[in-house]
């Protein structure tokens, strides 16, 4: 039994060979919505290993801080501290700010660093109560985009 096919080579229709407008737009869209998805994606990765590094970073200049004899100096009515070395800059290039909560004896008993993060505000305000307990030490709640961290004295 044979059987007979025979093979019908295509016409070219030539009047349906172009790209229209919608269609190269809806691909310009497209890519353009991928572009801005990876960005943001990319965005995020970077600003959450940028808060670790300065994480370390504080961890760092706290036990500095912490082990280093504190004096104070009497400058423009205030009590500043005179033996902190520079802080130095976070990963976003932002200074350092660092507060000594102390005791009803002033004495230190807390160290907070923080950094403004990305958007190089500080939006994190911290109450200066001489009777603070560990309680509100720990629920100390870091502001929007700011990092931030707490060590003891002791």
């Amino acid at each position: 039994m044979v059987i007979n096919t025979q093979i019908t080579p295509l016409k070219k229709d030539n009047r349906n060979q172009h790209f229209s407008t919608f269609d190269v737009l809806s691909v310009l869209f497209s890519i353009a919505i991928v572009l801005v998805i990876s960005f943001s994606v990319f965005n995020k990765a970077m600003n959450r290993k940028k808060s670790d590094i300065a994480k370390t970073n504080m961890e760092n200049l706290a036990q500095d801080l912490i082990q280093k004899p504190v004096i104070y100096t009497q400058a423009k009515n205030s009590r500043e501290i005179a033996s902190t070395p520079e802080l130095g800059l976070d990963p976003w290039g932002n200074n350092y700010v660092y507060n000594i909560i102390k005791n009803a004896y002033g004495q230190p008993v807390y160290l907070v660093i923080m950094s403004p993060g990305p958007n190089s505000k500080l939006d994190t305000a911290i109450e200066m109560k001489p009777q603070m307990d560990i309680s509100q030490i720990e629920r100390i709640h870091f502001e929007r985009d700011d990092v931030g961290y707490v060590k003891s004295f002791r």
